[in-house]
């Protein structure tokens, strides 16, 4: 069913609409900045974008970041072995290499130089390969043709971005050191040895200390503990015979007051036994009226 004609309200509603929208573009148009007006056309529908593109770029971004996070979980303990692996080598050839400059066998320590900037780029592909693709491995079961042209051309790309960045790698510094002959780890032993020496200054101190004090010392602490095995006696036999109570009888009359305490509440209280009269004794005799009870005092009377 073909929609019919447009009413002239209906004409002049969308006329109107199509005016203002018209002007509203103009006047936007007017109002850009200087940079995206002498651009044209394009820069102004570049920086005027539609909310659809925009959201596009964003989900295509967070895909992206996801790809990266993913091959991140998926690659992480293969890029270790392998990463292992070549730190091995590194510091095996640098040690060949360091052996070969003191004995000066020049022809060796320049193909130790190769070996070492071989291994230098295999570090960096393995560092600083790209996330979002998947990680082709260095050392794989079955290689073939293929990948061994990925590498290279990862490893290209990857050289071309370092040196574009002008970053110095630490592995390279390691590197410039042994071909110079010098170790990678001699300044952190001295600084290592350092500590161990001061150590063994305090050690040597401690230990002469007892060689020379004892003698002195032992005199004294035998004279001071002499002087008190002779006052302690004269103290405590002139408390027993001044006839003061000493620590001794203290403790005795403290048991005997424990023992005869328990004894001691049998007793009758002294101001109960004055209140108390004489003890009075009888009997009960039996009658007609009744039993009744005769007393001793009664009969003597």
């Amino acid at each position: 069913m073909t929609p019919g004609p447009l009413k002239a309200g209906a004409a002049r509603k969308l006329a109107r609409a199509q005016r203002r929208s018209a002007e509203e573009g103009a006047a936007g148009l007017a109002e850009e900045p200087s940079d995206v007006q002498a651009e044209g056309a394009g820069g102004a529908d570049e920086w005027r974008r539609p909310r659809k593109w925009m959201r596009a770029e964003k989900a295509e971004d967070w895909r992206k970041k996801e790809l990266e996070r993913l091959n991140c979980t998926k690659y992480h303990y293969l890029k270790f072995v392998e990463k292992v692996k070549i730190e091995r080598k590194l510091k095996s050839t640098g040690r060949l290499l360091k052996v070969a400059l003191e004995a000066e066998k020049e022809e060796k320590a320049v193909s130790l130089r190769k070996q070492l900037r071989s291994h230098l780029a295999d570090h960096e592909y393995i560092v600083h390969y790209p996330k979002h693709l998947p990680y082709n491995a260095l050392f794989p079961a079955q290689d073939s043709d293929a990948s061994k042209k990925r590498r290279e051309e990862i490893k290209k790309m990857i050289r071309e971005t370092r040196a574009g960045e002008g970053s110095v790698d630490a592995e390279v510094a390691a590197a410039e050191d042994f071909w110079k002959g010098k170790s990678q780890n001699e300044a952190p032993a001295a600084k290592k040895q350092e500590p161990t020496a001061s150590k063994k200054k305090k050690k040597t101190k401690s230990s002469e200390a007892p060689i020379e004090e004892p003698a002195a010392s032992k005199k004294k602490k035998k004279a001071k503990s002499s002087e008190a095995a002779i006052e302690e006696p004269a103290v405590s036999k002139k408390k027993a015979n001044s006839g003061e109570p000493t620590e001794v009888s203290l403790v005795g009359t403290k048991r005997k007051a424990d023992a005869a305490g328990p004894s001691s509440k049998n007793e009758v209280h002294a101001s109960w036994k004055a209140a108390k009269g004489p003890k009075v004794s009888g009997s009960i005799v039996k009658g007609e009226e009744g039993d009744r009870k005769v007393f001793d005092s009664d009969s003597e009377g």
